[in-house]
This record gives C-alpha cells, sequence and structure tokens, in this order.
C-alpha cells in the first residue's frame, strides 16, 4: 500500500518524485502537455481527500503551472514562480497549437516521459482526454 496524497499535490508530487529538478526546457513543456491534456487513472485508493476516486481529468494551465513549479521550491530559481510556467505555455511554448502539432522526436519524447510518470506507484496510466 502507497502513502496517499491530496488532489491538490498529486501533480505536483507525481513530478518531484518522477523527475525532481532534472527537467529539461524542452521535457517540462511535454511534461505540461500530458498533465493539461491527459487524464490520469490511479492505481489505487491513492487521494486522502477522495477515496473512492480512479480517475483525475486533465489539469488547469494554472494547475500544471503550480505543480512544475514545486519541482523547484523553496529555491531562488524562476522555475519555483508558476507564473514562470504559466507564460511558457502560453507563450513560446505555443501552447495548444505547438501540443497538437508535436514533431516526431517529441511525440517519441512524449511517450518515454509518460511511461516514466507511470511507472510511479500512485498511477496505472495516462490517457489523452477527448
Amino acid at each position: 500500500m502507497v502513502d496517499g496524497v491530496t488532489i491538490y499535490d498529486l501533480g505536483g508530487r507525481l513530478i518531484r518524485e518522477t523527475f525532481g529538478r532534472q527537467l529539461s526546457d524542452s521535457d517540462a513543456l511535454l511534461v505540461f502537455i500530458l498533465f493539461h491534456c491527459y487524464r490520469i487513472e490511479l492505481s489505487g485508493p491513492v487521494l486522502t481527500d477522495r477515496p473512492g476516486v480512479c480517475w483525475v481529468a486533465a489539469d488547469t494551465q494554472r494547475g500544471v503551472s503550480e505543480s512544475l513549479a514545486s519541482a523547484w521550491a523553496g529555491t531562488e530559481d524562476p522555475r519555483a514562480n508558476p507564473y514562470f510556467w504559466y507564460h511558457r505555455w502560453n507563450g513560446e511554448w505555443g501552447s495548444y497549437s505547438h501540443a497538437e502539432q508535436l514533431s516526431t522526436t517529441e511525440a517519441e519524447r512524449l511517450d518515454q516521459l509518460r511511461m516514466q510518470l507511470e511507472r510511479h506507484p500512485f498511477v496505472s496510466r495516462f490517457e489523452p482526454e477527448d
């Protein structure tokens, strides 16, 4: 049995425990896409504040930004600020237009990152939302 997490810290905890502060800029974009455009099937009752929930919907832009920033919490690094990620998504990363037109290399890397996240004990799988 794994210890639990609240729904509000699920994304941050998955990112921190799977990648820590090792995410490159290009990987951070793909992780943003995974959390913002995919739903998560949980491995069991891991949510302490939602014990019956098996699926977690894709997160909002701000929610994903907060989850990514949590990996750098307590540092002076600009990535510790959720607005850093929010502005990246809505600015230079190109948001949905980029997410919908990933290069072959990006799509392959997205699958690798997805598989890493699916090895976390809280996760069964990530599935694209309709």
